[in-house]
């Protein structure tokens, strides 16, 4: 944005009648402009920075972004631990301009030579005192090439990202045998009510239909017999 602002006032043209396609509100262009980038103080500090870039041997490409959050990015995207000496590779050079200049070549490269020896003489490879061999000893919590030093709470191994994901992928598989339990359960107990109810109007329209219903059994009627004859009339 300032250097939008400086080419703009350097070509004798008003910043603050053409705001860049990529501000999506002309009144904050204004105000950047009023208030920041007009700023006598602003301006004296941000001549400051760049008087201080300038003493610097080699600068970065890292951005705004803090090497601790370059090294945990590449941690969680790679789970692969980034040591210091890639961390000063991938924050001063890329595909498509390389290094940032030659010095920064040039530390590298010794930086590589010193871990080639200690790894040919079957030395441990501490890359903290190569970077501070090379690139100069930690001060005032400062790490001279790759930024401030990152605290141990703030910092994790590949084995401990490892530790997490299987840990997380523990709890998602007994959450879910958890879940499927419950919900078999409640199936089950969902089934017993279904056939219970079932059975009881089952047993409940039998014995309506042995109350209605005629009998299995049925006695023969009583019939009534008949009168017997008269006596023979007596001889005469």
């Amino acid at each position: 944005m300032h250097g939008y602002y400086k080419d703009m006032v350097k070509n004798g043209e008003d910043p603050r009648a053409h705001p860049p396609s990529n501000m999506r509100s002309t009144e904050d262009w204004e105000w950047l402009c009023d208030n920041i980038f007009s700023n006598p103080q602003w301006l004296n500090r941000s001549n400051a920075s760049v008087r201080n870039r300038g003493k610097l041997p080699h600068v970065h490409r890292g951005g705004s972004k803090s090497f601790i959050a370059h090294r945990t990015q590449e941690l969680s995207d790679d789970i692969v631990e980034l040591g210091r000496i890639e961390l000063f590779r991938k924050t001063h050079w890329n595909a498509a301009h390389g290094w940032i200049n030659e010095e920064a070549a040039s530390r590298y490269n010794s930086l590589l030579e010193l871990r080639q020896q200690r790894e040919d003489n079957n030395e441990v490879v501490d890359e903290a005192a190569i970077c501070a061999q090379v690139l100069g000893c930690e001060r005032n919590g400062y790490i001279p090439g790759l930024g401030p030093i990152p605290h141990k709470g703030h910092t994790q191994t590949s084995s401990q990202v490892e530790a997490q994901i299987q840990q997380r992928v523990g709890d998602m598989a007994d959450q879910l045998r958890m879940d499927f339990q419950r919900e078999r359960n409640e199936m089950v107990t969902t089934l017993r009510r279904q056939l219970r109810d079932e059975l009881l109007e089952e047993v409940r329209r039998e014995m309506i239909a042995l109350m209605n219903g005629p009998d299995e059994h049925p006695s023969t009627p009583y019939q009534q017999q008949p009168p017997p004859p008269p006596p023979p009339a007596p001889a005469v």
